[in-house]
């Protein structure tokens, strides 16, 4: 791991030093002055309060792998952190924690010689941020202390999470389909309504009923079946059936 006393965004560095970092490198930082999410929404993060990361894959050709991997590591992490908790990952790349966002994850591709080299994949990961500091994201947040009401240090779980995402690539490069699985099954709003919004504005109400081979998002709509590659995707929260997710979870039933 290397960690920066402050960068302007560690996926920018890593995509920057691409080429000199190993594979498997995790580029973290005490503070992130420009850090961004999808849509170019902006992520920013006092010093040493939260995780801001970047994971190095130079052995991945899809920037939605590259999601699946630290998704499920930072799920892990904060399934240790705060156990009982209802956390799981929403599509695309997301981790909540019930109707709350506690991770953002944004994936790019490296290009070298007109080709993918590899994937950079960014998580930010609210730890010891305050209400009033995450009500300025602009949509529903939480962070491990929130959530907990604990206070935790932030290089630890930095490390931990560095060892939950080398375990992950690893198992994802010598059993693909079985981690692919695994994801799909920690997409607990498969089966509840939602609202899909489309890269063009359009916005679809209906029930996520899978997730296809692809990695898209299936719903059954009023209109028919709709597939969306891409996208945002709003929790219904009246209509969220919360119990069965936590019985889902932790019952060790398949959704």
């Amino acid at each position: 791991m290397i960690l920066l006393d402050e960068v302007g965004s560690t996926n920018t560095y890593a995509k920057e030093h691409f080429d000199e970092l190993a594979d498997g490198t995790l580029v973290a930082a005490r503070c992130q002055t420009a850090g961004r999410g999808r849509l170019e929404r902006k992520w920013l993060s006092k010093k040493d309060c939260d995780i801001t990361a970047s994971m190095v894959f130079k052995n991945l050709d899809s920037g939605f792998h590259a999601g699946v991997i630290c998704g499920l590591a930072v799920l892990r992490l904060i399934r240790e952190c705060a156990p009982g908790k209802l956390s799981f990952l929403k599509w695309p790349n997301d981790v909540y924690i019930r109707e709350r966002k506690i991770c953002g994850i944004l994936s790019e591709g490296i290009i070298s010689g007109g080709r993918l080299a590899g994937v950079v994949c960014g998580m930010g990961v609210n730890i010891n941020s305050t209400y009033e500091e995450l009500s300025a994201a602009g949509q529903p947040a939480v962070s491990l202390a929130m959530a907990t009401g604990g206070d935790f240090n932030v290089k630890n779980l930095t490390e931990k999470l560095e060892k939950y995402l080398l375990e992950c690539y690893i198992n994802f490069n010598f059993n693909f389909s079985t981690v692919l699985e695994e994801w799909k099954l920690e997409n607990r709003l498969i089966g509840q309504v939602l609202e899909a919004v489309s890269p063009t504005g359009t916005r679809f109400t209906g029930v996520f009923s899978e997730i296809d081979d692809s990695g898209a998002l299936v719903m059954e709509c009023g209109c028919g079946r709709k597939t969306f590659s891409c996208g945002d995707i709003k929790i219904d929260v009246r209509a969220t059936d919360w119990e069965k997710m936590r019985r889902d979870i932790y019952s060790g039933q398949k959704v």
